[in-house]
């Protein structure tokens, strides 16, 4: 099978694939989740929407945009879960420092003083974790919950690079972690969504060698990353979902024509991103007659 083929495949079936899980999970009511949220909120007013572990700008966390990834779940309406699932509805108050409250109020039925709004321009696929989550922790659970995990992926991680290219090139990784302040990640849902979609990748590439056993599999699967990155980020670091699995790609293949195949690996993931993100808005569209794509550009220009 050609290069086009795989890539058109790959596409309608992704498109399929995150259309269904996105409406399936906004089928979940309020009532179930409404008790977490609550929980959940109590702990983002204590901390602050800008938390800074030592006082310092380094160690801030994002609490503000977690807060809004609760609101966004809680506004979701299950008795209308297409509309819920693509226009991805909010209530909020002007002051954006009351997010935490807001959501609160959101999730006790209090929005008679909150303004609705819309954020259909992503797909916030991070819902499809999120709400079925969000039935059975809190957010200070999740946090737990995403440091045990991230701990078994980062060892694993290490273990492979050290057993399939180099003791050093494992070092080198664990250091880089700790340049970029990697131990406050896993304390934010927001920062760790791309982790999860690069780490995962880089496991995937190293003990599946199918996915790159051919020029046209490698950009395939490259396509399908930046596909599933535009799925699930809320357009944080998308970048590391290319960079950490094409570092390991070349470290392990060790290809000729270094560059030509970055490029070409480059470009792959970012039409798997572009396609997939500018998808929502026409599914949006074919399925709930709103313009989605009026509201992407105008946010794009």
């Amino acid at each position: 099978m050609n290069l086009l083929k795989k890539i058109i495949i790959s596409y309608f079936i992704l498109l399929i694939l995150f259309t269904g899980l996105i409406i399936g999970v906004h089928t979940i009511p309020q009532s179930a989740i409404k008790e977490n949220v609550v929980t959940s909120t109590h702990t983002l007013q204590e901390e602050g929407l800008y938390k800074k572990f030592l006082n310092f700008k380094l160690f801030q966390m994002d609490n503000f945009t977690d807060s809004y990834m609760l609101n966004l779940a809680i506004s979701a309406d299950s008795k209308h879960p297409i509309e819920a699932g693509m226009m991805n509805y909010d209530y909020k108050s002007k002051n954006f420092m009351d997010l935490a409250y807001d959501t609160e109020k959101v999730a006790l039925g209090k929005t008679e003083n909150l303004d609705k709004g819309s954020y259909g321009r992503y797909w916030q696929g991070y819902q499809v974790t999120l709400r079925p989550l969000l039935t059975i922790f809190t957010y200070p659970q999740i946090r737990i919950l995403n440091y045990i995990i991230f701990t078994v992926l980062i060892i694993s991680i290490i273990w492979l690079l050290a057993h399939e290219i180099s003791i050093g090139t494992a070092c080198l990784f664990g250091l880089s972690l700790l340049l970029i302040n990697f131990p406050i990640v896993p304390y934010s849902m927001q920062f760790s969504t791309c982790f999860y979609i690069a780490f995962i990748s880089m496991i995937l590439l190293i003990k599946c060698p199918t996915l790159t056993i051919s020029r046209s599999n490698t950009l395939c699967t490259f396509f399908i990353i930046g596909g599933i990155t535009s799925y699930l980020d809320f357009l944080t670091t998308p970048q590391l979902t290319l960079g950490l699995p094409l570092i390991v790609h070349m470290l392990t293949k060790r290809p000729k024509d270094t560059w030509k195949i970055v490029i070409a690996i480059s470009i792959a993931w970012a039409l798997g991103y572009g396609l997939l993100w500018a998808s929502k808005w026409m599914m949006g569209y074919l399925l709930t007659g709103n313009n989605i794509l009026a509201d992407a550009m105008q946010s794009a220009e």
